[in-house]
C-alpha cells in the first residue's frame, strides 16, 4: 500500500469518528421552546412603574430586588407589594393584569425578559376591582398647613419640591408655599382666601370660607378630570364625585416582566 493511500483511509477514519462522537455519542434531544399563547398560563416576575421628571417611582412588583431596594426603586403611595418567593401566576387574556400588558407577553418566549409601555388606558386593571371606585363629597375641607411626601409633590407638580418657592396648583389653580416638613415630608401652605374663585382644566374650585386652619372647599369637576392623587373623576352627582383610584392610571406605566414558566392548558 503505498503511503498516500494510508493517510486518505486514515483522514477517512478520523472523519468517521468525528461524525460519530458529535451526532451519536454527544447527541442530546431538543428542547422545545416554549412560546406565550393565548390562554396559557404564565409563571412571572415582573416590576411595574412610572416616570415623574427624571424619576422613576414602582407600582406593583414581585421582584425581590425592586420590593426590598428603596434606594434603587423608589415606592409610590399606592405601591402594590406582591410575594417574591414564588412567580406571579397568570392566564393570558384573564384580565387579572392589565390586559394589554398580558396580550403584550404572547409571542415571547420562557426565560425571556420583556419590556412594555403601556399607556393610561391601557394600563387600568380589570373591572374587577370594585375597590377602586371612591366616593367624595363636593364640599371638602383643606388644612391651610398641608404635609405630603416629596413623591406626592412631584407627581402633582411635575419637579421636586424647592423649599420658600410659590407654586400654582394644578388642580385648584391657587397659589401654594413649600414649607419645610420632617424626614421625606414638606408642607404646602395654601393661600386661596374665601370667596375666591378658581377654574382649571377639568375644575371649578370655589372657597366656601376659610379660617386659621381649615379651607372649606366646593367643587365640579368634569368626567376625565384628575384629582390631587392622581385619581380620575367618572361621575358627578349633585353631592359626590366618584373617583378611579387605580394604581398608574393617568400615566404610561412601564413593565419589565421575566417570563419563567410557560404551561399550556
Amino acid at each position: 500500500m503505498k503511503w498516500y493511500s494510508a493517510v486518505a483511509i486514515a483522514v477517512v477514519v478520523v472523519l468517521v469518528a468525528v461524525y460519530v462522537i458529535n451526532n451519536v455519542v454527544f447527541s442530546y434531544p431538543e428542547v422545545e421552546e416554549k412560546v406565550v399563547e393565548y390562554g396559557d398560563v404564565v409563571g412571572i416576575y415582573f416590576v411595574a412603574y412610572v416616570k415623574i421628571g427624571n424619576y422613576r417611582y414602582a407600582v406593583d412588583s414581585n421582584m425581590k430586588e425592586v420590593v426590598e431596594d428603596d434606594n434603587a426603586w423608589p415606592k409610590a403611595p399606592n405601591f402594590i407589594r406582591r410575594n417574591t418567593s414564588a412567580p406571579f401566576t397568570d392566564t393570558i387574556g384573564s384580565g387579572d393584569l392589565p390586559l394589554a400588558l398580558e396580550l403584550g407577553l404572547i409571542g415571547h418566549r420562557e426565560n425571556e425578559t420583556v419590556f412594555l409601555k403601556l399607556t393610561p388606558e391601557e394600563a387600568r386593571r380589570a373591572s374587577k376591582a370594585p375597590d377602586a371606585i371612591v366616593v367624595s363629597p363636593r364640599d371638602v375641607q383643606i388644612p391651610v398647613l398641608q404635609e405630603v411626601s416629596r413623591y406626592y409633590f412631584t407627581s402633582l407638580f411635575g419637579e421636586p419640591p424647592a423649599i420658600g418657592k410659590e407654586y400654582t396648583h394644578p388642580v385648584y389653580g391657587w397659589r401654594v408655599r413649600v414649607l419645610p416638613g420632617g424626614g421625606d415630608m414638606v408642607i404646602l401652605y395654601h393661600m386661596p382666601q374665601e370667596d375666591e374663585y378658581f377654574p382649571s382644566p377639568g375644575w371649578r374650585v370655589e372657597i366656601v370660607a376659610r379660617n386659621e386652619t381649615t379651607i372649606l372647599v366646593h367643587l365640579d369637576a368634569e368626567v376625565g378630570a384628575m384629582s390631587p392623587e392622581g385619581w380620575v373623576v367618572v361621575k358627578v352627582t349633585g353631592n359626590d364625585i366618584y373617583f378611579d383610584k387605580q394604581p398608574g392610571f393617568g400615566r404610561d406605566v412601564y413593565y419589565i416582566v421575566e417570563i419563567v414558566q410557560v404551561s399550556k392548558e
